[in-house]
């Protein structure tokens, strides 16, 4: 008998295979239950819906590595970068969505997290100057991963950050 994490897993690992093949919208619970040998309830045991088990495919593969590491955002940005450009064929497909609960809103709410931490944000004098800071920042790193990551033919990671350090760097830099 297989322990609630096996079971998470493998049914991560199937929605990964469907994905190869199917387009995240074409892809239903009923669908990956099938090719898990699983009853529907099981899904719904562990995962709300495809979004959260996106999520939490992005939790176990990348996030759980930094979990005990407290890192600050600049130590966790370029793995990040690294790992989506590693898994762009899965991402591609999780990041094509933006609404409700998709990885898009994940990956932000992530992000303005990290961003948000920076101690250098206690500067602005109010607590709405830093809410616009880190929105802006936010807005502007996710609606850009997500361009790179859908493209077509994303360039390589590395040169992502040096046209992004180029651009970014200097200001966040001047602002943090």
């Amino acid at each position: 008998m297989q322990t609630s994490e096996e079971t998470k897993i493998l049914i991560a690992e199937n929605f990964k295979l469907l994905l190869q093949k199917h387009k995240f919208s074409e892809i239903t619970v009923c669908m990956l239950c099938e090719k898990c040998n699983l009853n529907r309830k099981f899904f719904y045991k562990y995962f709300r819906d495809k979004f959260d088990l996106a999520n939490f495919i992005f939790k176990k593969d990348f996030l759980d590595e930094y979990s005990n590491q407290n890192p600050a955002f600049s130590e966790i940005f370029e793995p990040m970068i690294f790992y989506f450009y590693e898994n762009q064929k899965l991402y591609r497909k999780l990041l094509e969505k933006v609404e409700q609960n998709s990885f898009t809103e994940t990956l932000h709410k992530l992000i303005f997290e990290y961003i948000s931490k920076e101690k250098a944000l206690t500067l602005y004098v109010s607590e709405q100057e830093k809410i616009f800071t880190v929105n802006f920042f936010t807005d502007a790193l996710v609606i850009s991963i997500r361009k790179w990551i859908i493209s077509s033919n994303p360039y390589p990671a590395q040169q992502y950050l040096a046209n992004l350090g180029g651009l970014f760097v200097p200001l966040i830099d001047r602002l943090f």
